[in-house]
């Protein structure tokens, strides 16, 4: 599934992208259970599909599967012949929308520095011994589309396209053959960077965590649509220039 989240109206909840457009998850679900006349499984449809993406993850296996669920009935629907018009306040436009980033608010934001060896050799740095970690903010995240605000205490804005590891539920001392089984999927990320506030001191974090400077998504992919996540290619194109 490729997960989002969006707002519409002035509220955010979680779908799916389907042939251009996407499904609200929660009321497909419900939609799928009133159409199977499965009321006692109604009553519980807000826990198992919820409206927001870090309580869909926490749900885990049984949570996606309830979405894959939905998704499925939806489409099966427009293949019989339902318009989206049928599935008014389940199935949008994509133009009637506004794409959030795909998890809101996480926990934690940890980037990983100096982690393309060409791109430590463009910049003129040693590849370090030890992860180069540094960390963005809530208020760092923003949507696919959304302006990346230019602060007007720097002047050398940078970016980065990065792909984004979305966690899927907790753990620590995590063996690393287990590794891949806590992940929930990808998405792709931009860490734009002040360069003129990163290199004042050696935390890297006064550069990286400004407002805006973490845009993120359309998608969440989960990892069943990802066989090697090694062989995905990542692609910058600024101004219509592949950089």
């Amino acid at each position: 599934m490729r997960l989002v989240t969006y707002q519409r109206e002035g509220q955010s909840r979680i779908g799916a992208q389907l042939d251009g457009q996407v499904v609200d998850l929660n009321r497909a679900y419900q939609a799928a259970l009133h159409h199977a006349g499965n009321n006692d499984e109604l009553a519980v449809a807000d826990l198992r599909v919820p409206t927001d993406m870090i309580g869909l993850l926490n749900g885990g296996g049984t949570a996606l599967s309830a979405a894959q669920e939905a998704l499925a009935f939806v489409r099966e629907r427009l293949t019989a012949g339902n318009s989206p018009h049928d599935l008014a306040g389940i199935v949008h436009a994509i133009d009637h929308i506004s794409l959030l980033p795909p998890v809101l608010r996480p926990g934690k934001v940890i980037c990983l520095g100096l982690n393309y060896r060409d791109h430590a050799a463009e910049a003129g740095m040693a590849l370090p011994n030890y992860p180069v970690l540094f960390h963005k903010v809530t208020g760092s995240l923003i949507g696919h589309g959304q302006p990346i605000v230019v602060p007007r205490i720097s002047s050398r804005i940078d970016y980065e396209g990065e792909l984004a590891i979305i966690l899927g539920r907790r753990g620590k001392y995590i063996a690393e053959d287990e590794a891949y089984s806590y992940i929930a999927g990808y998405t792709v990320a931009n860490d734009v960077s002040a360069r003129d506030l990163q290199f004042r001191t050696s935390q890297w974090t006064t550069g990286k965590m400004l407002d805006t400077f973490g845009p993120l998504g359309p998608a969440l992919v989960t990892r069943d649509e990802v066989a090697d996540p090694n062989k995905l290619s990542i692609k910058t194109i600024l101004n219509g220039e592949v950089m």
